[in-house]
C-alpha cells in the first residue's frame, strides 16, 4: 500500500490511534484539484482522485476531502465512486448544502470565507467611521 507514499500517513495515524484506544476520524485531503484551474478539471484527474481514495480507504480513513474540485458532475463521480463519506470545500458554483448533498456530498466545509468576510465587514465599518 505505501509504496507511493499515497496512504502512509493516514495508515500510520489510523493504526497508531486505534491501536492506543483513541477515538479518532481520519479524512484523508487531496490537494490535486488544487494544483489546476478549474477549467482544467477533468475525468482523468477524477479517476486519478478514486485511485488515492481507494488507498486512503484502505490505509483506514473515515472520509475524502476534495477542497477544489467544484464541477457538479465530477464531484458526483467520486461520491458514487468510493466507499468513503465526501467532503467538499463549498466555492465556485458551489452554493448550497441540498446542491451537494444532492451529488453525494456527506459533508460541505467553508473554510476560511466567512472568517474573510467577517474581517472584510469590520475593516469597511472601521474606515466608515467618522472621525
Amino acid at each position: 500500500l505505501c509504496t507511493d507514499g499515497t496512504g502512509c500517513k493516514a495508515q500510520s495515524r489510523a493504526a497508531c490511534s486505534r491501536t492506543a484506544g483513541y477515538a479518532a476520524v481520519f479524512k484523508c485531503q487531496d490537494r490535486y484539484f488544487f494544483k489546476t484551474q478549474p477549467a482544467q478539471h477533468h475525468e482523468a484527474l477524477v479517476d486519478q482522485a478514486l485511485e488515492r481514495a481507494a488507498a486512503f480507504t484502505e490505509a483506514g480513513a473515515d472520509g475524502f476531502f476534495i477542497p477544489g474540485l467544484t464541477d457538479p458532475a465530477l464531484i458526483a463521480k467520486i461520491c458514487k465512486n468510493t466507499s468513503l463519506p465526501v467532503n467538499v470545500l463549498m466555492r465556485g458554483g458551489l452554493e448550497t448544502i441540498a446542491q451537494v448533498a444532492d451529488l453525494g456530498v456527506a459533508r460541505a466545509s467553508y473554510g476560511p470565507g466567512p472568517y474573510l468576510a467577517a474581517l472584510q465587514d469590520l475593516a469597511t465599518r472601521f474606515e466608515n467611521l467618522p472621525s
